[in-house]
């Protein structure tokens, strides 16, 4: 028996848009929009705590040119802008077709233990 392959998208986040709705009526409070090289690849958007689910889509024409659509909650809003302006890279990593067990990660290269941080003697 053979495994199927599972196919992800890759993109490595360098620059980012976040946007707060002010309306009472706008379905997400907040969207950041992700960019590689100057293109948008990815919108995650923020939902009041306890709307909503967690979810993702891939969207776009075709697979060679796909972009991602994530929600999550509002309480998840400041880890994520975090580590958008501490870390560098940035990469985004989303499963197609979302098979069962596997999820978007947003993640940051390999560092090392205790990177910038300072002690006292």
């Amino acid at each position: 028996m053979t495994t199927p392959t599972l196919n992800w998208f890759h993109w490595t986040i360098d620059n980012y848009i976040i946007t707060f709705h002010i309306s009472s009526d706008a379905r997400a409070i907040c969207i950041i929009n992700l960019y590689q090289t100057g293109k948008r690849v990815a919108d995650i958007m923020f939902f009041a705590n306890g709307t909503g689910t967690h979810d993702y889509n891939v969207c776009g024409t075709n697979t060679l040119n796909p972009w991602a659509s994530l929600t999550l909650h509002m309480e998840e809003l400041p880890n994520i802008i975090d580590l958008l302006r501490n870390e560098k890279p940035i990469y985004l990593h989303v499963p197609w077709g979302k098979p069962s067990g596997f999820r978007p990660t947003l993640t940051t290269s390999q560092e090392p233990v205790g990177e910038n941080e300072t002690s006292n003697p």
